[in-house]
């Protein structure tokens, strides 16, 4: 357990820093990223990874039940 709160501490310093970092370089304040960021474009990736996940599921189901 203490492992996993190691790795999700970690996970979200980096994620902190990225998102400074990124602020900084762009201009911008670190609030305006960060609703940017993880409003719509991690959003929009967690839309494509699901529709792809969908498509691979039908093509597995149409080479395991040939009709």
């Amino acid at each position: 357990m203490k492992e996993i709160i190691k790795v999700g501490s970690w996970i979200y310093n980096y994620c902190t820093d990225f998102c400074i970092n990124v602020s900084y370089l762009l201009g911008i304040d670190y609030e305006t990223f960060g609703s940017l960021f993880f409003g719509f474009f991690m959003n929009g990736v967690i839309l494509i990874l699901l529709l792809l996940n969908i498509v691979i599921i039908r093509k597995k189901r149409k080479i395991v039940e040939p009709t």
